[in-house]
């Protein structure tokens, strides 16, 4: 019997390839770091609530820290701070785990989005940007493995959005 996918090294290398989005300690993490502060505005409106909280209030590390470590399942928010702390095998301030007990409301639960739904977000925002400045479409859906019609669709947004702006 071989070993648990959490014990076998290369199963685990597999899964941090196709996960979508590097993580710390990635030699590409400083290219998302840097898109994240050139874009940030952006970022934080298209990522899910709880991503956008960790994000905003925690930084984009120890976010991702988070999503990778909980991220695809529903958590319970512990009302003890430390308890918390040491079920989600990230430090968080306690000003934060205060602002994720107030979403949660009544049931104390979050959905907390997979690492797939994050970089989902953030290309989409890449994408959007390259559109903005007008980017070859072609390179555009090649580059990042779109259709045409995505591209399309995404600049009708874009455009429409921008009338009002």
């Amino acid at each position: 019997m071989g070993l648990a996918p959490e014990n076998d090294p290369f199963l685990q290398s597999v899964s941090q390839v196709f996960c979508g989005i590097p993580l710390p300690g990635d030699a590409a993490f400083a290219v998302i770091v840097e898109f994240y502060e050139r874009s940030k505005p952006e970022v934080l409106a298209s990522m899910p609530w709880v991503a956008a909280e960790l994000c905003e209030h925690e930084g984009l590390e120890t976010m991702l820290g988070f999503i990778e470590k909980n991220g695809g399942r529903r958590l319970y928010i512990a009302k003890d701070f430390k308890a918390f702390n040491k079920k989600i095998s990230v430090v968080i301030k306690e000003t934060t785990h205060e602002r994720l007990r107030h979403f949660a409301r009544d049931h104390s639960l979050i959905d907390i989005p997979s690492l797939w739904g994050i970089f989902l977000a953030l290309r989409r925002v890449a994408i959007r940007h390259l559109i903005r400045k007008g980017a070859n479409p072609g390179r555009i859906s090649k580059d990042f493995g779109v259709t045409d019609r995505y591209i399309r669709k995404e600049s009708k947004l874009i455009n429409d959005v921008d009338v009002y702006n």
